[in-house]
Parts: C-alpha cells; structure tokens; sequence
C-alpha cells in the first residue's frame, strides 16, 4: 500500500478517535471515514446473520481471513508507527 495512503488513513483515524474536525476539501479523509463506517455496518450485518455453530464455505472464510488480516495490518501499522500519530 502506497505511504501517503496509509499516512492519510492513519491521520484520519487519529482524527476520528479524538472526535476532531476533519476539513470537507479533504476527500480522502472523507473516504477513509467513508469506507471503515462501511466496514463497521457490514461486519455487524454479518454477526448477526450468524449463530455459533454456523458452516461457511472454504472459500467465504478465506474471504474473512484476508479482511481480519488486511483491517489488523493497518490497525497495527497505526499504533505502532510513531510517524502515524504525529
């Protein structure tokens, strides 16, 4: 993933945890907030269609494999990179 990218994904999502103003001439930003409220809502459409002893095809869990993957590496790389918080 490009560096600006996850810079911007990483000042976005500082910015919404302390509940700051996010500027509107900042689409990307926008996006960002956009795009995890739409993760957000999806996964919990999901949970809720599921019951403890649910079966999944092979292929839908490697599809939840690779998004808990790809969402934990970006959730690391924020609270690990100094340069993320700045």
């Amino acid at each position: 993933m490009n560096d600006n990218i996850i810079k911007l994904i990483a000042e976005t999502y500082r910015k919404m945890q302390l509940n700051e103003h996010i500027p509107l001439d900042d689409q990307e930003g926008g996006m960002v907030q956009s795009q995890m409220k739409s993760i957000i809502e999806k996964a919990n459409d999901i949970l809720g269609m599921m019951q403890q002893d649910t079966q999944l095809e092979s292929w839908v869990q490697s599809k939840l494999t690779k998004a808990e993957d790809y969402i934990s590496a970006v959730r690391d790389y924020l609270k690990n990179n100094p340069t993320s918080k700045e």
